[in-house]
């Protein structure tokens, strides 16, 4: 099965999603070449945007949802890994909660945020007057409409000081993403650069620098539901070309269907590459569907986040039987979507207390698993599991029961 690889970073609003993700490897040149890398600097902290810097207490995780004050929406935040990665992520649509995460998939360490005030939209057609004159309080009153602004205004009007005021940090303090260039050997432009994959909320492009004009304003993303039917996203530009880096949001889009809680994103298309997700490139294995689901913890107060769905194939669960002393066959597993967790090899004698025997490495979603060898006679179960976390779903194996007769004797040469 060939790899899913969830892109590095995706943004979810109640009512309102925004994401943005970073590339995984380094490179531009030649068509089967990864996705490139979005530059990042390191020895650094994230600087204090709107909030400060923030440590994440307790486990480090992928991805971490965070809610700006009423009125106010992210425009950017930085995240930081252990290791002093940081990067400074815009979000092509501002929303008010949004799910981190670095591009390289690392575990986040801290964090900070720039919001500003939540634009208010036709409200502002019919108040061109109110806006215009809301240093008048008396005159926006008669219009009920316009009351409403004026407390919803303090927070979202006055708010651009207040936001700016305790950091003095706008956008134009953060320099923006840019891709490296598309260059072929003969220095033209390489058509065959690559995006990352989307994941389970957006599908994000980090454009080349030199990308020619008018390529860079149309993006698809195609959607299965449970029902079978499809559904492809378009995201169209009209005023110029995208630069840098934009994500595109799939539950913010005019089309998506509302109350959706699993799907599969199936294929993409960016304006100015020929990569298209779910379709072979250059022969290499189709990649995809990638497969999500929105969980639901029953309160309508959190921001629900999606999960990608986690896979182990090829576990043969057949029944076995080896002597004592000797060992199962190794197996080979292919797993998918496994976020930050391990795959672990489990282990049960009484069919309730599972042991974790060991933690398995993980080379291009391939696990090798080696049996120890059956010093007990009776019957042993093993199984793999990949524990969910915020990210993923995790998964687990059917069991597979081993019985270990008793070891044969040998026979003695009689004289």
């Amino acid at each position: 099965m060939p790899r899913r690889t969830t892109p590095a970073v995706a943004l979810l609003a109640t009512g309102a999603l925004a994401a943005t993700a970073l590339g995984t490897a380094a490179t531009w040149a030649g068509a089967s070449s990864a996705p490139a890398k979005a530059p990042s600097s390191s020895g650094e902290n994230c600087q204090t945007l709107s909030t400060p810097r923030t440590i994440i207490t307790g486990k480090k995780p992928q991805t971490y949802v965070y809610t700006a004050p009423e009125g106010r929406v992210v425009t950017y935040y930085c995240v930081e890994d252990q290791g002093g990665g940081v990067e400074y992520i815009r979000l092509q649509t501002p929303a008010q909660s949004v799910l981190m995460r670095k591009g390289d998939g690392k575990a986040i360490l801290a964090y900070s945020v720039l919001y500003e005030s939540e634009a208010t939209p036709t409200p502002s057609a019919t108040p061109t007057t109110p806006s215009a004159t809301p240093t008048s309080p008396s005159a926006t009153p008669t219009t009920p409409s316009a009351t409403p602004t004026s407390p919803s205004a303090t927070p979202t009007e006055t708010p651009t000081s207040p936001s700016a005021t305790p950091t003095e940090i706008t956008e134009d303090d953060i320099p923006e993403v840019t891709g490296p260039p598309a260059t072929n050997p003969d220095g033209s432009f390489n058509w065959n650069w690559r995006y990352d994959p989307p994941s389970c909320s957006a599908l994000t492009v980090l454009y080349p620098s030199n990308i020619p004009d008018n390529q860079t304003n149309d993006v698809n993303v195609r959607i299965r539901f449970t029902d079978g039917t499809t559904r492809t996203l378009n995201y169209h530009f009209n005023g110029g070309n995208w630069t840098g880096m934009r994500a595109f949001n799939y539950v913010q889009h005019r089309d998506w269907p509302i109350g959706t809680a699993e799907y599969w994103v199936e294929w993409t298309q960016v304006g100015g590459s020929n990569y298209h997700y779910g379709e072979s490139f250059h022969n290499a294995p189709v990649e995809g569907p990638l497969h999500c689901v929105l969980g639901d913890d029953g309160d309508p107060a959190t921001v629900e986040v999606p999960q990608s769905v986690t896979t182990i194939d090829d576990w043969d669960a057949a029944r076995r039987v080896v002597r004592q002393g000797a060992r199962t066959s190794t197996e080979i597993v292919t797993v998918d979507e496994t976020g930050l967790s391990d795959v672990q090899l489990e282990r049960t004698r009484n069919g309730v207390d599972w042991q974790v025997l060991r933690t398995l490495p993980v080379e291009r979603d391939r696990v090798v698993i080696s049996f120890p060898k059956e010093r007990k006679k009776g019957k042993v179960t093993y199984r793999l599991t990949v524990p969910g976390t915020e990210s993923v779903t995790g998964a687990v194996t059917p069991e597979m029961t081993v019985k270990v007769k008793k070891k044969k004797k040998k026979k003695r040469n009689r004289r």
